[in-house]
């Protein structure tokens, strides 16, 4: 199995520069994803992402909490940040999942039925100022099914029409399009399990 992923995103309507940022590690064993949306909008919300997306760098394959932890140290100089991120094994179909603030996380399953959305639960706290306690979710996934990321500028209703047929880059890029508030820098990252 693997992944096919995208994002669009855009900055708060004026701006220049975004605090929205995905990051993406993917190995051999399976891919590491994460979706920042550092407070606030503009160049100190920007700076938030980065220095997120650094420490992310340093442990692309570690567990979610350990990477959580990380950030929250790296962000202690900035603003803060809300973070949520996944870690997906390719080979046992499984995928660990955790965050806090309000970056929403939803699998989207292929296969009809009660579970078909499968969302998030999403602590509340600001990574680089207060951390909750973390406690990973665990899920099963398969070929066609969906994960997706959004940060707080995107309306969450947008999953009611969400169409992955037409691809992650089109997907995410018509979420975007119809979705994004204008109060806020927007990101949406859209990853399509292949097998």
């Amino acid at each position: 199995m693997r992944l096919e992923w995208a994002e669009a995103s855009r900055p708060f309507p004026g701006e220049s520069e975004t605090g929205d940022a995905a990051w993406v590690f993917v190995d051999e064993a399976g891919a590491s994803v994460a979706v920042i949306d550092g407070l606030g909008h503009g160049h100190e919300a920007s700076v938030a992402a980065r220095e997120a997306k650094r420490a992310l760098a340093g442990l692309p394959i570690a567990d979610p909490e350990s990477q959580l932890r990380a950030c929250h140290e790296a962000l202690k100089r900035t603003r803060g940040a809300a973070l949520s991120l996944a870690r997906v094994d390719f080979g046992s179909g499984r995928l660990r999942w955790t965050g806090v603030g309000n970056v929403d996380g939803l699998l989207l399953r292929s296969q009809p039925g009660p579970a078909r959305k499968e969302r998030l639960l999403v602590k509340s706290g600001i990574v680089g100022y207060s951390l909750p306690a973390l406690r990973c979710g665990e899920l099963d996934f398969g070929p066609g099914d969906c994960l997706i990321f959004s940060t707080d500028g995107i309306r969450g209703e947008f999953s009611d029409s969400f169409d992955i047929r037409m691809g992650p880059a089109a997907a995410a890029a018509a979420t975007l399009r119809g979705f994004a508030r204008d109060a806020d820098d927007a990101l949406v990252f859209v990853g399509l399990f292949v097998g």
